[in-house]
C-alpha cells in the first residue's frame, strides 16, 4: 500500500480539507475515516486512522482519511499545551463548518471510488459527523449508497461534568440531539456497528445507547470493549492495539478473510 494525498475545498482557516487515501490494487470498497474533534487524521507512524488503513489494507480494502480544515496542522509541536493547540488551529470554527468538511469529504470519495461499496467510520464527534451525513442532515435526502456505518464513542450526551468542553471552538455550537436521532432513523445502510469503549469517560453508555437503539437499520450491534477508553488506543490506563482489535473482530463485513 502507498499512501496518496488529495486537497479539496474546506470551511476554515487554511481552507482545505486533506484526504488520505491507501491506495491498493483491486479494492473491493472503500471506508471514509472521520476523525473526533480537534484530532488529525493522516500516514504518520502511530496515527490511528493510518493504522486503521493498514488493517483495511490487507482485506483489499481502500482508506480515505479525511482530516478537516483548520489554521495550523502543526500538532506535535503541542504535545505539552494541548488547549493552546485548541484554540490556534479551531478558534472560531463552528460544527457547522467542520461537518461541511466532512460532507465534502464524503462527495469526493464517492466520486473518486464510484463503483465501489462505501463505509463510513467516525470516532466521537467524527461519528455523530457519519452519522448526520447518512441521515441526509446535510441535504434533506438521506445520503445514498453507503453499505455501513460504523460509530466509535458516540454518544449524545456527555457525563454532566464534562459540560466544561462545550466552551471549547467547534463544541460550543454542536447540533440538537433531535438531530441526531431524526439521522439515526432516516439511515439508508445494509449495517451497522455501534462501539463504546468501557471506561469512557466522555460519553456514558446509554447517551451511545439512544443512538443505537434509534438506528434504522436491521442488521445493527452494539459493543463494550473491556477496559478500553473514549479513543480506543488505551487498555486500562495503558497503551494498547487491543481495543482496535477487537472492533475489528467485530466487523467481518470489513476485515474477515478475503
Amino acid at each position: 500500500m502507498r499512501w496518496r494525498k488529495n486537497y479539496i475545498d474546506g470551511t476554515f482557516g487554511d481552507r482545505t480539507v486533506i484526504l488520505t487515501t491507501g491506495v491498493i490494487d483491486r479494492p473491493r470498497k472503500v471506508v471514509l475515516l472521520f476523525h473526533g474533534v480537534h484530532s488529525n487524521a493522516s500516514s504518520e507512524p502511530g496515527n490511528k486512522y493510518a493504522r486503521i488503513g493498514a488493517a483495511l489494507a490487507e482485506n483489499r480494502i481502500v482508506s480515505v482519511l479525511a482530516e478537516s480544515s483548520r489554521k495550523v496542522r502543526n500538532r506535535h509541536d503541542y504535545a505539552n499545551v494541548p488547549l493552546r493547540w485548541i484554540y490556534d488551529a479551531f478558534d472560531g470554527k463552528t460544527y457547522a463548518e467542520e461537518l461541511e468538511d466532512f460532507y465534502n469529504a464524503y462527495e469526493a470519495t464517492r466520486a473518486l471510488y464510484p463503483g465501489l461499496p462505501l463505509t463510513l467510520w467516525g470516532f466521537s464527534l467524527g461519528g455523530l459527523s457519519a452519522l448526520l451525513i447518512a441521515g441526509g442532515a446535510m441535504t434533506g435526502e438521506i445520503a445514498p449508497n453507503i453499505e455501513g456505518l460504523i460509530l466509535c464513542g458516540s454518544g449524545d450526551a456527555v457525563f454532566p461534568e464534562n459540560k466544561g468542553i462545550f466552551k471549547l471552538p467547534i463544541l460550543s455550537s454542536l447540533e440538537r440531539n433531535d438531530r441526531l436521532l431524526q439521522a439515526a432513523r432516516n439511515v439508508n445502510v445494509r449495517w451497522a456497528r455501534v462501539f463504546r469503549g468501557g471506561e469512557d469517560a466522555t460519553f456514558p453508555s446509554d447517551s451511545c445507547r439512544r443512538i443505537f437503539d434509534a438506528l434504522a437499520v436491521a442488521d445493527k450491534k452494539y459493543y463494550e470493549i473491556d477496559g478500553s477508553d473514549h479513543s480506543f488506543r488505551f487498555l486500562r490506563g495503558m497503551p494498547s492495539r487491543r481495543p482496535l482489535e477487537e472492533i475489528y473482530r467485530r466487523v467481518p463485513q470489513l476485515f474477515a478473510a478475503s
